[in-house]
């Protein structure tokens, strides 16, 4: 399971950018994903010590320059 502020942390930092404080980047994440994606924020998956954990099922961090790989990828398949 992968914690988005972190990753989002790093991306400001990367790229001398000021990141927003932990909440109001939860809050406005949280509004982009259930909007643009239609996605809920759950409050029931398992993290990796088997303990409850918030965030949404489904959505995944792609790295800068992995979705030419995969459209690549995905035309040589024939998918």
């Amino acid at each position: 399971m992968v914690d988005l502020y972190e990753h989002y942390q790093e991306w400001a930092k990367l790229n001398h950018v000021r990141p927003f404080a932990s909440r109001p980047f939860t809050s406005t994440a949280k509004e982009e994903i259930e909007i643009g994606l239609g996605m809920k924020l759950r409050h029931d998956l398992a993290s990796e010590n088997g303990k409850a954990r918030r965030g949404w099922k489904g959505l995944e961090l792609v790295e800068k320059g992995d979705g030419e790989n995969l459209k690549n990828e995905s035309m040589q398949s024939g998918a």
